[in-house]
């Protein structure tokens, strides 16, 4: 059986997935929130500490609560990050990496 069909593996793909798109969707959320300094500063890579650290507090409690079990503290700063920069280059305000 190779590892694409096996359920259990697709179950965690899945689960994984969700947790990705849910974890964008809070950084999305917070970038919605920046006035435009904090935009400009994201621009350049980087990201306002207070809603950072709000955004930090709050998917890690969501971990607490069972809802990430893949991801420790790490991952889940590292993909609130990549979701601040993808609303960023949603929008008008482009990375300029």
């Amino acid at each position: 059986m190779l590892l694409d069909e096996n359920p259990e593996y697709q179950k965690h793909v899945e689960e994984y997935r969700q947790a990705e798109l849910l974890i964008n969707q809070k950084a999305a959320n917070t970038y919605a929130t920046f006035d435009e300094s904090e935009r400009t500063c994201v621009q350049f890579g980087m990201f306002p500490a207070k809603k950072m650290l709000a955004l930090d507090a709050e998917l890690c409690q969501m971990a607490k609560d069972g809802l990430f079990p893949m991801f420790d503290k790490r991952d889940l700063a590292r993909l609130a990050a990549v979701g601040i920069m993808d609303a960023a280059n949603a929008g008008k305000d482009k990375m300029v990496v």
